[in-house]
Parts: C-alpha cells; structure tokens; sequence
C-alpha cells in the first residue's frame, strides 16, 4: 500500500492498489486510496488551469497599467477603462471556473 501511494504522489497513474475488495481496514484503506486515484485527472486538470489563470493575471495587471499610462485624454483614459473593464470581466469569469 505504502509503495502505490507513492507511486500516485509521483503522479504514477498505472499503479495498482492492493487490497480492494477486502472487508477489513486494509480494504476500507485501499477503497479510500482509488477515491484519491480517481480523482487525481481532474485534480490536476485544475492545478494546470489555476497556474494558467494566475500566468494571465499579470499580463492583465501589465495591461491595465500600460494603457492608464499611454492614455493622451480623459476621453481616451476613459474608452481604455470601459476595454479593460470587459477584459477583468472575462478574467474574473475565467477564475470562477477553476
């Protein structure tokens, strides 16, 4: 048991969990080892999304500033606002998925 769990840590999605189907603690251990199995794709389905989320969240804040900076008017400042808004929108649903 102890080899396959860790051979799960290092994401070794081939390893075999003994013990499964047995009626005592070993059993009721294997039986809470293959639900941490199970769900490890999607675990780490959302780990590659999170770094992603974080990865875009600076060039947002890159983005933000570089435009505030750039603006020539107040009416340009505030077109830039109105573009950003909808792109923190898009981002802040983009993070809720995760």
């Amino acid at each position: 048991m102890t080899a396959t769990m860790r051979a799960l840590a290092n994401r070794d999605m081939t390893a075999i969990i003994p013990g499964a189907g047995r009626g005592d603690e070993i059993g009721a251990m294997a039986a809470a080892v293959q639900v941490f199995k199970d769900s490890m794709p999607t675990a780490l389905r959302s780990s590659r999304r999170l770094r992603r989320t974080v990865a875009s969240s600076g060039a947002v804040a890159w983005r933000i500033w570089s435009s505030a900076s750039g603006a020539r008017s107040a009416g340009d400042l505030f077109r830039q606002a109105e573009q950003l808004s909808m792109e923190v929108d898009s981002f802040i649903a983009s993070v809720r998925k995760v």
